[in-house]
């Protein structure tokens, strides 16, 4: 049932369960998305990210999707705390709890300690795709503002209003990040709609010319495929992950744990080059190193291939 309440509660405001009875009293608000707003929260002295939603039985689906993701593993099994109504106005409002997740948006982790950063926060979110993708979930509104990093670029997600079972046509997504907005593919849920839209994320936390935040005044005949893999190749950040990227934007990866292992294999060779730069100093080892790196890199992507193949 859908709800016209616009009394959305402010700081300092108390919300008290109809069934449960549990209160909690309004500090911020975290965010809004698509079918909802969410809210820190406190219940004693215990932070929490509340949700209030506009429409009972979209955010009851939600509630589903929770539930199935922490009996499968997918996430921690005390991410839901509480499911209730709130009367107010006399209305009954739908909500439930979360487990607040620390840390802070992705484009102030990266604005505050360098795009190269990239390269690590790009791993970890690639690690927690992989794990919605093994039991058979897609994300589905996969953007940065959805994405927080804490410590030394861990990665966790947030609003889970867009998550969809595999085979099923995306619940919610942003239309930025979006491969059907791109004119790049379908918008059934299968691993490449996630790395499509991870490609997208990498590309808006590096963009230094504003290229990918104004696309979308892009009139359609312009939005495609080709756009994102000029813009790929030139980002000075993006371009060491070019072979991820450009793959994940034309859908070529038949999993995100392939596009992990070879992620992984970028930030080694990486690593490796510049140890040897540290090592040896710039004018006398860059082209040993280098092809040390290169080599490396070579072997570990030329076992994923192998192992993918004999599958």
């Amino acid at each position: 049932m859908s709800t016209s309440f616009d009394r959305w509660p402010g700081a300092g405001s108390s919300i008290r369960g109809r069934w449960n009875h549990y209160e909690y009293r309004v500090a911020r608000l975290l965010g809004q998305g698509a079918n909802g707003k969410v809210y820190l929260a406190y219940k004693g002295y215990i932070p929490y990210a509340l949700k209030i939603g506009y429409d009972g039985m979209d955010l009851q689906m939600e509630v589903n999707g929770l539930r199935t993701l922490m009996s499968a593993g997918c996430i921690d099994s005390n991410y839901l705390i509480d499911v209730d109504d709130w009367q107010e106005g006399g209305q009954s409002v739908p909500f439930y709890v979360m487990k607040y997740v620390k840390g802070v948006p992705a484009l102030s982790f990266i604005s505050k300690y360098g795009k190269d950063r990239i390269g690590v926060v790009g791993g970890h979110l690639l690690n927690k795709l992989c794990a919605l993708h093994k039991g058979g979930w897609v994300f589905g509104d996969l953007k940065v503002d959805n994405v927080l990093v804490s410590g030394e670029g861990e990665v966790e997600l947030i609003d889970y209003g867009g998550v969809t079972q595999m085979g099923r046509a995306v619940r919610q997504f942003t239309e930025l990040y979006d491969r059907g907005f791109w004119g790049a593919g379908s918008r059934t849920a299968d691993a490449g709609y996630d790395l499509f839209a991870f490609a997208l994320c990498c590309l808006h936390l590096t963009d230094e010319d504003n290229r990918i935040c104004s696309s979308g005044k892009l009139i359609p005949q312009h939005r495609e495929a080709d756009y994102l893999l000029d813009a790929i190749r030139a980002s000075r950040y993006c371009r060491k992950f070019a072979p991820v990227l450009i793959k994940a934007v034309r859908g070529e990866y038949g999993s995100s744990a392939q596009a992990l292992t070879e992620w992984r294999a970028l930030q080694y060779q990486q690593s490796a080059l510049r140890r040897s730069r540290r090592a040896g100093g710039r004018k006398a080892t860059p082209v040993g190193g280098w092809l040390t790196a290169a080599f490396m890199g070579a072997l570990v992507l030329l076992g994923t291939s192998l192992y993918y193949f004999l599958q």
